[in-house]
């Protein structure tokens, strides 16, 4: 897997309005980056990154299973052809896939328990939301439990979606009240299922606790897949331009 073992929350207190950027960009791409006050660094080898796992994942597929035409998403010189490829992934991989898809074309981008990128340091979200975008935002597609503390809270969590200009898409429809097409929006949460404070690994930021990981995970939780069916269809399939 990529190196995923220091959270982009680590840039919340630093002065530079693109320290999320830079570390994201550093883990999808390889590089190094500064992500907070007192120069601490990550550094990740090209061969380590995103990018490269994925584009050495689609050339063994394509050598082991080549009737599934794997292929097809990479271009002849060999880089991800990314106008074919759906971004998806969950927390800081959400944040990651958004990120992708600002910086390249994608035929939708799928975040969960994200994005989350909100400066504390700065009262605001990360700078690179209101970034001119390669993907048409009607491709972002977002889905987060109301009761969700990681990272950031659900009023910072507004403003990240508003910087990235979902809510011109349609108002915060809850899935659980409603039916899908929800509106048609883009900005999707729910209340289910419902958690409570009572586990005594409780922090008081809502850090590493039972009661936060139920929140954060339900979202794209295999034991909900049920539950989530209707609504993880519409994020795949809804019309976008």
């Amino acid at each position: 897997m990529y190196p995923d073992d220091v959270p982009a929350s680590a840039c919340a207190n630093d002065f530079n309005p693109k320290s999320f950027e830079n570390f994201r960009m550093a883990i999808i791409q390889g590089g190094s980056a500064t992500y907070q006050v007192g120069r601490k660094d990550i550094s990740i080898n090209r061969p380590e990154s995103i990018e490269n796992r994925l584009v050495k994942l689609l050339l063994f597929l394509e050598a082991k299973r080549p009737k599934e035409n794997w292929g097809q998403f990479l271009n002849k010189d060999g880089n991800l052809k990314w106008e074919t490829i759906a971004v998806a992934g969950q927390s800081q991989g959400g944040g990651h896939a958004v990120l992708i898809g600002i910086k390249h074309e994608v035929a939708r981008v799928l975040c969960f328990g994200s994005p989350k990128d909100f400066s504390k340091r700065l009262n605001a979200p990360a700078a690179y939301y209101r970034e001119e975008s390669a993907t048409p935002k009607a491709r972002f597609f977002t889905f987060n439990h109301l009761q969700d503390p990681v990272g950031c809270t659900q009023q910072q969590l507004s403003r990240n979606m508003k910087a990235l200009e979902l809510d011109a898409f349609g108002p915060r429809v809850d899935v659980t009240t409603e039916d899908a097409p929800y509106q048609h929006t883009r900005i999707l949460t729910t209340s289910f299922p419902v958690v409570t404070e009572t586990s005594e690994l409780m922090t008081p930021d809502g850090k590493n606790s039972e009661w936060a990981s139920a929140a954060h995970t339900s979202v794209i939780a295999g034991k909900y897949a049920d539950h989530w069916n209707q609504v993880w269809t519409y994020m795949l399939t809804e019309k976008t331009p």
